[in-house]
């Protein structure tokens, strides 16, 4: 069955799934229902560095969100005393 997925990182990116470039960032793309892992294609400056999630039960309007975030703001987040 066909399921929607959205992969947010703040700039644009190739986006792979299960280890195939599939579609860019900020757009939604279609993908079959089970278990799949997310990552983005270029530099190694996102956390974390690759999900996996079920996806299933989603719909054009109501995508499943796979969130990235910058390795840079992920790092602020962390007070010094606990890196």
């Amino acid at each position: 069955m066909d399921e929607f997925v959205i992969v947010i990182y703040p700039r644009p990116r190739d986006v792979i799934v299960d280890g195939r470039v599939t579609a860019r960032t900020r757009e939604t793309f279609i993908v079959d229902t089970g278990h799949h892992k997310f990552s983005l294609a270029g530099p190694d400056n996102y956390g974390p560095s690759s999900q996996t999630h079920l996806v299933e039960n989603t719909t054009a309007t109501d995508p499943f969100v796979v969130v990235f975030t910058q390795k840079s703001t992920v790092a602020r987040l962390v007070p010094d005393h606990q890196t």
